[in-house]
């Protein structure tokens, strides 16, 4: 019954991707109405629900995802996830499931960043949000062991963030884990090139 359970959900999912490869093919979409597909799309996925936080590291707007089982403990395994969505699209909630996922099953804490998007923000915003929120986790969880995690743009925005620490003599985070991160913001690449007809919501435009 679970397996006809998950062949039904990700074949509902291809259609949705289909419909929106078809839509953004055939019209210009604004950046607002391509933030909202995006979260349709998220909102298909569920992980196991976690206890929310709803904090603000260093002014930051965050969710602290707590493990049950790290209450007790003094100091805690945290994660700092940075979500993807090429600079522009992507949410507290667009990546909810996949933090519940990492917490419950690393058996960590999480905190999720919810950092400012371009074109209303543009570079350096989300990077110097990124880097406060992670100076922010470095203060409250001083004996912690600490990894930032990042699909995406929040692959290449994590590598960017360890950059400017190492640059500013700060304590870098034990462990980095990029899920397909996005390193080359040129776009120029073939394969980037090749593939970009088959993208069915993030085009190289």
């Amino acid at each position: 019954m679970n397996s006809i359970l998950a062949s039904l959900k990700c074949f509902s999912i291809k259609l949705y991707l289909k419909k929106l490869k078809r839509q953004r093919q055939s019209s210009k979409i604004s950046i607002r109405e391509k933030r909202k597909m995006f979260e349709e799309v998220s909102k298909r996925f569920k992980g196991h629900k976690v206890p929310i936080k709803k904090i603000a590291a260093n002014g930051i707007p965050s969710w602290l995802f707590e493990y049950e089982e790290n209450k007790n403990k003094v100091n805690p395994p945290v994660v700092m996830y940075l979500h993807g969505g090429a600079y522009a699209m992507g949410s507290l909630y667009s990546h909810q499931s996949i933090c519940e996922r990492i917490c419950t099953l690393w058996n960590v804490n999480v905190l999720s960043i919810d950092y400012r998007l371009a074109p209303e923000y543009p570079f350096p915003a989300a990077a110097d949000d990124a880097i406060s929120a992670y100076l922010w986790l470095t203060a409250n969880y001083p004996q912690s062991n600490i990894s930032i995690v990042g699909d995406s743009a929040g692959g290449g925005l994590a590598l960017s963030v360890c950059k400017k620490l190492i640059e500013d003599k700060e304590r870098k985070p034990d462990s980095l884990i990029l899920f397909a991160p996005w390193t080359d913001l040129s776009c120029n690449s073939s394969n980037m090139k090749a593939n970009d007809a088959k993208a069915p919501v993030l085009s190289r435009a």
